[in-house]
């Protein structure tokens, strides 16, 4: 094997048969031929051989190396695998070559976010500031990497039922806070519904109660400090990254204001274009109201006006961005393939394309290829259409097979990518320079024996059609103890 370890992984819960993705021109090779070459390959017990079989594919007469699986996997149960797989030849006594395959299981969205408890409590007095955090629920989530994100919404925002907007909740934390002045009035106990959504696809929910006891608070009188100051924001902009499958109605933004004292403030969005937010005109909360679409419109830009009649007004920049996952990494459409490249071309020759695809738009699904391993790599070159040509002007000679890793990468700033292995064999008469088979010969020989017709070594030379090769010794034989038949 070229590598002491390989890297592949698989989807769980995928049916038995799924081939592992990843390892890309794994073969052993032999120096012998025929039925002496590489035969089998096998994963050695105690390895995960009761969840995985090695599959051999041959292609140009290669024999390479696959992984599928013989179980539906959990990644629950077990988040990766390292497979002891040998290799054997059809010789006899039979020699073997090991190497390691780690397969890691990628997630699938298989488990459901899970509250700490099905029921939250809190005691809230009717005069507590707005902004005020007074719960956070939090919700946990077995799966991984993006399966295991949760936002946090009110269900009145999924069935439309009625909810008291007195509450803001965070989507990303899970905090509350109070999101206008509490009226006492309406009852001393507010009941939500809260759910926690993973980012997994298709999502998984679970809900849980808050109950909130609201106690009568000592009312102050709205008085407005004497020299107070205008109110102004504590920022002179905000920028906020969002994910584009945020719920709608989520709370993205509380702009923090200094010398508010306690005025009545009034905040309005100024926008010459439409945007998908809304701010609430009495606490400043902004809400994303509109499902939000970053493929059409990468960024916004607007303005956050705050009014107060006793003492002025300000405003702020408010800008949001994209800070969504790159979701799908690029897939070639076809696995390890084989190509011939005729030997005698010198010049720069077209030898096969490539092809992926990636289901994720914009910058995230546009891709660039690249030769990124092989032995050769320093002989071929990928254009910008995906073709793969040869590199003019060098020797072929003695070349017979060669293998190219190609990557397929995404433009997006977390980039994903896909690799693909091209075998190509070199095909069609050599140069006519003969060339031994093997670099070293092995051969035994008795003491004293005078024969002179014992053969130490057996060797053989290829050479074109009709040409005749000399076998001469040139080093080694100071002694005259050898000698070699010029002919065979």
């Amino acid at each position: 094997f070229k590598k002491d370890l390989y890297v592949g992984s698989v989807q769980e819960n995928e049916d038995e048969g799924t081939m592992v993705q990843g390892l890309h021109g794994i073969y052993a090779t032999d120096l012998d031929t025929d039925a002496n070459s590489v035969n089998s390959y096998k994963i050695l017990p105690g390895n995960g051989e009761d969840k995985f079989e090695a599959v051999t594919e041959e292609l140009s007469g290669v024999k390479f190396l696959n992984i599928r699986t013989k179980v539906k996997l959990d990644r629950e149960e077990s988040s990766f695998y390292v497979l002891t797989v040998e290799a054997s030849d059809g010789g006899k006594p039979t020699p073997r070559a090991i190497t390691q395959i780690r397969i890691n299981i990628e997630d699938t969205n298989d488990c459901s976010p899970q509250f700490t408890s099905s029921e939250y409590r809190v005691s809230v007095l009717s005069t507590t500031p707005v902004s005020t955090e007074i719960l956070k629920v939090h919700a946990q989530d077995q799966d991984s990497e993006q399966n295991s994100k949760i936002y946090y919404f009110f269900k009145k925002f999924l069935t439309k039922t009625h909810n008291d907007d007195s509450f803001t909740l965070d989507p990303h934390t899970g905090i509350v806070r109070v999101a206008r002045s509490l009226d006492f009035t309406a009852g001393n106990l507010i009941q939500m519904t809260i759910v926690a959504q993973d980012r997994g696809n298709p999502t998984k929910r679970t809900e849980t109660v808050v109950k909130i006891e609201l106690f009568k608070g000592l009312s102050q009188p709205l008085e407005v400090p004497t020299g107070s100051q205008e109110p102004r924001f504590a920022k002179q902009s905000y920028l906020v990254r969002i994910c584009e499958d945020l719920p709608v109605n989520s709370h993205i933004l509380h702009p923090v204001v200094v010398h508010l004292a306690r005025l009545k403030p009034k905040f309005t969005v100024l926008s010459p274009q439409e945007i998908p937010f809304e701010v609430d005109a009495n606490s400043g909360f902004l809400y994303l109201v509109k499902s939000l679409d970053f493929e059409s419109r990468q960024r916004y830009e607007f303005k956050l006006l705050l009014t107060a009649s006793e003492t002025g007004e300000a405003n702020v920049t408010v800008l949001i961005d994209d800070a969504d996952e790159n979701f799908n990494a690029p897939v070639f459409e076809k696995g390890n393939i084989a190509m011939e490249f005729q030997r005698n071309w010198k010049l720069s020759h077209f030898v096969t394309k490539v092809k992926a695809t990636d289901p994720d738009e914009g910058l995230d699904g546009q891709l660039n290829y690249r030769i990124d391993d092989g032995d050769g790599v320093r002989r071929f070159y990928i254009d910008e259409r995906e073709r793969i040509f040869s590199v003019p002007g060098l020797n072929w000679e003695g070349v017979e097979q060669l293998g190219l890793v190609i990557e397929a990468r995404d433009n997006a700033t977390r980039w994903r990518s896909g690799k693909q292995f091209v075998l190509i064999s070199v095909v069609g008469e050599q140069d006519c320079n003969p060339m031994f088979e093997r670099v070293v010969y092995h051969g035994n020989v008795r003491e004293h024996l005078r024969s002179t017709r014992t053969f130490v070594a057996v060797t053989k030379a290829r050479l074109c059609q009709d040409r005749k090769v000399q076998y001469l010794i040139t080093e080694g034989n100071s002694r005259n103890s050898f000698e070699i038949d010029q002919c065979s």
